[in-house]
């Protein structure tokens, strides 16, 4: 039997994981130049037609095949490497079965780097509520993404926004390529948690209300941030300043969570107003003045923000889940017992009623 382990073309565990999201940085600077050069979708371009393109074109191509090539070598090491240091995490918060046991993490850690699919959100245009959410294949174009917002808006009239998602909780659970490290732990240990709690009342309840989604997705996000730090400190791993797509860092001071919020709720106001025509072009003026601040978002709108509204952390969110988390939280002493006294909620009204012990 073999001895050798699968990380022993590095020094350690957190070599590995450096390289891998390092190479997701390199990709991900390749295709935004692409992008920049009005190419979204390189993998339709292979040897034999890449000569239609400028030398430039055909150079990052090559680059973006060579590193896609170079992170699969050790893909599933690096997803090996996370799942093991959240279970580790997960072992030390006493979250295995049996309960109060030497037994084992159930459902066991399992995630799959891959890229990120898109979701198609619907809204109706006079009021925030998401009506409709249906996944999309991950490689769509700009034009593609245009054209299913064009259609659907002419037809149904109602708000649309297309964006790629942070994570789905599929088994094993699908994770996006991202190139900070920090947000991979945090999104990888997120899913898990909808993993746990999909057989616990919280996580059967998700589709029952808007607050029962909020509530979910908020807790996972408090809670999975919280596993995922720990479980990059079990491997010495340096934590970094997070950044999402739309949080880039800029040079001068804006409160992107402040303006967004500020945004939102004024948008909100408009369209109880029933100004629906002066919402919309509150939200697409909002829209270029982020743009000019550093923060580009492609899209802003009824259906943007009642995505981003079921997370209650979201700037772009009025939910008050997230401060009322953050206080049974701060009543937990572990994180563990956070995990499984959230998990046996199985409506909004039960958590408001556990709340009240805390006034």
């Amino acid at each position: 039997m073999s001895t050798e382990t699968p990380f022993q073309e590095f020094s350690n565990k957190n070599s590995l994981i450096n390289e891998f999201f390092g190479i997701n940085q390199e990709i991900k600077n390749r295709k935004n130049s692409l992008n920049q050069l009005s190419i979204s979708d390189y993998s339709e371009f292979t040897e034999g037609n890449l000569k239609s393109l400028s030398e430039i074109e055909q150079t990052l191509i090559i680059e973006i095949n060579q590193l896609i090539q170079a992170r699969n070598s050790f893909k599933n090491d690096a997803e090996l490497v996370i799942e093991e240091s959240i279970r580790s995490v997960l072992e030390d918060e006493g979250l295995v079965w049996p309960r109060n046991s030497r037994g084992f993490v159930f459902p066991p850690v399992s995630l799959r780097f891959e890229e990120a699919p898109y979701i198609i959100v619907s809204s109706p245009r006079d009021k925030i509520a998401m009506l409709e959410s249906v996944i999309l294949r991950p490689n769509l174009s700009s034009e593609e993404i245009r054209e299913i917002e064009r259609f659907t808006l002419l037809r149904d009239d109602l708000s649309i926004w297309i964006g790629k998602i942070g994570g789905l909780a599929t088994y094993p659970a699908i994770i996006p390529y991202v190139s900070n490290s920090e947000l991979g732990f945090k999104t990888a240990a997120h899913e898990w948690l909808h993993h746990y709690w999909f057989f616990r009342p919280l996580g059967l309840g998700y589709f029952r209300t808007l607050e029962m989604t909020t509530l979910n997705e908020t807790a996972a996000n408090i809670a999975g941030d919280e596993l995922g730090i720990q479980a990059m400190k079990k491997l010495g791993l340096n934590l970094e300043i997070e950044t999402s797509p739309l949080l880039p860092q800029v040079s001068h001071q804006f409160d992107f969570k402040n303006e967004m919020h500020s945004t939102r709720v004024t948008a909100e106001m408009l369209l109880e107003e029933g100004r629906v025509v002066e919402a919309e072009q509150y939200m697409e003026e909002r829209r270029l003045f982020f743009g000019m601040n550093g923060y580009t978002i492609r899209k802003l709108n009824q259906a943007y923000f009642a995505f981003h509204g079921t997370y209650g952390d979201s700037p772009a969110s009025v939910s008050p889940v997230a401060s009322q988390l953050r206080l049974l939280r701060n009543h937990n002493s572990d994180l563990g017992s956070f995990i499984r006294l959230v998990g046996g909620f199985g409506s909004y009204k039960e958590f408001l009623q556990y709340l009240e012990k805390f006034d």
